[in-house]
């Protein structure tokens, strides 16, 4: 039995457990201690075998794109004007004038990092250059706004140079 065999007959398992657990209610403690035992025999091959961790993570990508193909499908029937904004450079002369807003340093408040700086885009969509739309940010700051750990507002008056005493850094 190859590695791909084994992690759909475990994704199918773990399903078949949450459809089958409500059902027969007198079970459920030997249907957890089975689904236990597979989920440490699941654990045991991640850990010990690449070909399996390549295996799992090959159908869960394709379990997740059949799914998301279908939610894309689905949603663009309900909203067919959706479209996603394409990524496109920073124009040469913008970049520069961030930068040189941001005096060549990452702009959140007290810090002061000068190496690996990357532009964000504070209302995340990429096709929108305008200057007030654009923050300097380190790499660790980026990816932290990446993330969304802070507020549109934040963003927005810490590129203005506008810093407050209390601390505001988080949500």
């Amino acid at each position: 039995m190859n590695a791909e065999r084994i992690a759909v007959l475990l994704i199918t398992v773990i399903i078949a457990y949450a459809i089958l657990t409500p059902i027969f209610k007198q079970y459920w403690i030997w249907i957890s201690i089975v689904l236990g035992l597979i989920l440490v025999i699941f654990a045991y091959c991640m850990f010990q075998f690449a070909t399996f961790r390549q295996a799992m993570l090959s159908a869960i990508k394709s379990l997740g794109t059949k799914f998301l193909g279908w939610l894309r499908t689905e949603s663009q029937e309900q909203h067919p004007t959706l479209t996603v904004p394409q990524r496109t450079t920073v124009p040469k002369e913008t970049r520069i004038q961030a930068f040189d807003r941001a005096r060549h340093r990452c702009q959140f408040p007290h810090c002061r990092e000068r190496a690996n700086l990357e532009i964000h885009h504070i209302d995340k969509d990429p096709s929108n250059h305008k200057l007030a739309n654009l923050i300097v940010l380190c790499k660790n700051h980026h990816a932290m706004a990446q993330k969304n750990a802070y507020r549109t507002e934040q963003l927005q008056r810490w590129a203005a140079g506008v810093y407050h005493r209390r601390r505001e850094f988080y949500r």
